[in-house]
């Protein structure tokens, strides 16, 4: 095995063992893990035991050839390492013991990867079902298996700190343990160490502290649900016995932060989910106990897999689902981090559209009639554009005004406004003479193109006889269909462009907005993306510059060697089997993941090094409009925690889901460019403004210099602190 194998195996399973401890509160943070394994080591038997499960079932699942994503993020383990963990309760350890450890670790692994493969169809979690059904059988089967000795720990917890640390383990226990901690929070802490199967005043302290670095949020919600659920207990006269002594309230604290801000984008509805299932949760600790009991079974945290099951499933199958309640998508196994990118998403995607559609011709035109115009876009057909070519006096023709070459759109080329297929196109209409309109053939010669299922676009009044296509040809976007004319319903000539979800000449429109194009103000254009022009609007096309396009042109195998002042990087494009292209620096193990698709050049997210150059670069670099034009200048929202860090981020953490009081702005333009015919070069300008409660907390200035082979270098100035790093092709 090579070095680099074995680096690589070590990491996986050292990764797979924390995120085992740490995905049982839904975290993949190897420094909270690691935080969990030591605090198992209360009970140093209970500790071993969950260890070597998680080993176990952490090789097992390597051996059988799993998924090592699904290894690296203990997807595979966390139950067994539970389950581990509850053996080390009942039963000392002797061959027996070890033996039916791994034969239930494997149990519980084969229930994980089961159960995962059918909830999975149904984009529901496992969550800690086969742990349960491994302690369940546990139970029964230890009640036959007589070779297995109960365990007699805990009744003498003095007597067993003094084997693990003499005196001084023996004192902290009692200095911990002696603290004059309210009986409310003390029963909070020690149901947050019952979780690890250690119920202690201790371990909850090393789990609470590790909860709020990792969380501020978890750690809000895991202590609402608690208290909503103990003061529901108590308005219904209900027996505490259980939350006292069982400590089994820890199935307040794992749900609430599973639907308050794992699975559910942290909001005040989420939040206020939280204090509303605490009660059923409540309800179902008593009911199910007085059912399990029955059968001498604890309930353990049957109660929290139910009501966050049941929740997601409900919420899945809603027709019509709702803001304040959104699911999450796409994991990031923090609240925080789910919370910001999703805020992001929203900022940043809100518009976008699944297909981009253009304008349909070359240059500058005026809207002339717009949506709901007060002409002919009325009712059915009231999402239509009407365009023409006006001079600075606003006539869309040179005088007299009598011939339709008068008009000077009359005859220009209409371009197709994205690829797709000619599915409809009618032909054979004259045109009229300006100020006359044929009403019996409403449309005239029009043309209609497929983009995707359920998208059309349709252009009409459209010259006779002047077809580039013919029907069922695939037409590429920009390509030349046919001229404008004066034809049908039409008093001077323009063009009629509609986006439609059915494939008719005839259809009705539909309201889409165009992908990205340039309105004109005061002289100079000003940039729109995902919206509709007004009626009077000058706009056009985003005229793209070569040698933008050709810097951001990154394609898989491309390598770039980096150098600052004091380091360098060699950075590599590859593209991943989902097809998401990235960058990626061996040397500080980060990821930069970008897209182009052909007017704008932008990074959507960041894995590693923050203080990599490739950090710097994705922050230089975050949205790239690759036109020279001036007066052009693109807007963008960073996610929060991509640049605001430290205290004052983690106390603001807490009320992120309730007010977005901390926000991080980013500007770009071409500052200038080579206006050859073949140009050469480009600087490109961009800013950073983070602001919290809207004070500036810091700004952050950037210059990306481009030259004939790409991105020759770039600055970032923070303050009054300059960074200057060169770019090369390699």
């Amino acid at each position: 095995m090579t070095p680099a194998a074995r680096k690589y195996l070590w990491n996986l399973f050292r990764d797979a063992l924390l995120h085992g401890y740490s995905q049982i509160f839904f975290s993949l943070d190897r420094t909270f893990g690691i935080v969990l394994l030591i605090v198992s080591f209360t009970d140093p038997y209970v500790a071993l035991s969950g260890l070597s499960a998680g080993l176990l079932a952490n090789f097992a699942a390597y051996a059988l050839g799993y998924d090592h994503k699904g290894i690296r993020e203990g997807m595979y383990s966390f139950n067994s390492i539970m389950m581990g963990m509850m053996m080390g309760v009942y039963y000392d350890v002797n061959i027996q013991f070890v033996l039916l450890l791994a034969l239930l670790s494997m149990l519980v692994l084969f229930l994980s990867i089961g159960l995962q493969s059918r909830f999975g169809t149904k984009g529901l979690p496992v969550m800690s079902i086969p742990f349960l059904f491994g302690v369940w059988t546990l139970l029964l089967v230890g009640r036959q298996f007589t070779g297995l000795d109960l365990s007699e720990r805990g009744i003498y917890t003095v007597n067993e700190l003094w084997s693990y640390g003499g005196q001084f383990l023996v004192n902290l226990h009692a200095t911990v343990e002696g603290l004059p901690v309210p009986e409310l929070m003390a029963v909070y802490l020690r149901s947050l160490g019952a979780i690890f199967f250690q119920n202690t005043l201790f371990a909850g302290f090393i789990i609470l502290l590790g909860l709020v670095v990792f969380s501020r949020i978890a750690f809000v919600l895991s202590v609402i649900g608690f208290f909503s659920g103990y003061f529901f207990f108590g308005f219904m006269s209900g027996s505490f016995m259980q939350l006292n002594y069982t400590f089994i309230g820890f199935n307040f604290i794992l749900s609430s932060i599973a639907l308050g801000g794992f699975f559910i984008i942290p909001s005040f509805g989420s939040h206020v989910l939280v204090v509303l299932t605490a009660p059923v949760i409540a309800i179902l600790i008593s009911a199910l106990s007085q059912v399990m009991g029955t059968f001498g079974l604890p309930i353990y945290s049957l109660p929290y897999n139910i009501i966050v099951l049941l929740t997601l499933y409900t919420l899945r199958t809603r027709a019509v689902p709702k803001g304040w309640l959104t699911l999450i998508t796409e994991q990031t196994y923090s609240p925080e981090k789910n919370l910001y990118r999703f805020q992001n998403r929203m900022a940043r995607y809100a518009r976008d559209t699944w297909f981009h559609i253009y304008l349909p011709f070359y240059g500058e035109w005026t809207i002339s009639q717009g949506h709901d115009g007060d002409q002919t876009h009325k009712g059915e057909w009231q999402h239509a554009l009407d365009f023409s070519i006006m001079d600075s006096g606003g006539s869309s023709y040179k005088a007299p005004g009598s011939k339709l070459e008068d008009y000077y759109c009359y005859n220009r080329p209409i371009v197709a406004p994205q690829d797709g297929w000619v599915v409809a196109l009618q032909d054979g209409v004259a045109d009229n003479r300006p100020g006359e309109m044929d009403l019996d053939k409403n449309w005239g010669n029009a043309i209609v193109i497929k983009h995707g299922e359920g998208i059309f676009s349709k252009v009409s009044h459209i010259r006779e006889g002047t077809y580039k296509v013919a029907l069922g040809d695939y037409v590429k976007k920009g390509q030349v269909l046919a001229n404008i004319g004066n034809s049908g319903r039409s008093p001077e000539p323009h063009i009629h462009f509609q986006l439609q979800a059915t494939p008719f000449i005839g259809s009705r429109t539909m309201a889409y907005p165009l992908a990205y194009y340039a309105v004109k103000e005061n002289g100079k254009p000003s940039f729109r993306s995902f919206a509709t022009p007004k009626e009077g609007e000058v706009v056009s096309n985003i005229a793209i510059n070569p040698v933008l396009k050709k810097a951001f042109w990154l394609q898989p195998g491309m390598c770039f060697q980096v150098f600052g002042e004091k380091t360098q990087e060699q950075w590599e494009v590859y593209t991943d089997a989902y097809n998401h292209s990235y960058i990626w620096c061996a040397k500080t193990e980060s990821t930069a993941y970008f897209v182009n698709n052909g007017t704008l050049f932008y990074f959507t997210d960041f894995i590693g090094d923050r203080n990599s150059i490739l950090f710097r670069f994705h922050l230089a670099a975050q949205r790239i409009l690759l036109s020279s034009e001036d007066g052009l200048k693109v807007n963008d929202r960073l996610s929060v925690d991509t640049v605001f860090s430290g205290p004052k981020k983690a106390a603001l953490d807490a009320v992120a889901p309730f007010a977005q009081v901390v926000r991080a702005d980013f500007a770009e333009f071409c500052d200038s460019a080579d206006r050859d015919i073949t140009p050469k070069w480009a600087i490109l300008r961009s800013n950073i403004k983070v602001q919290a409660f809207g004070q500036v907390q810091r700004n952050m200035d950037f210059r990306i210099d481009i030259g004939p082979e790409g991105v020759s270098g770039f600055d970032m100035e923070v303050g009054k602190t300059k960074y200057r790093y060169t770019c090369a092709l390699q």
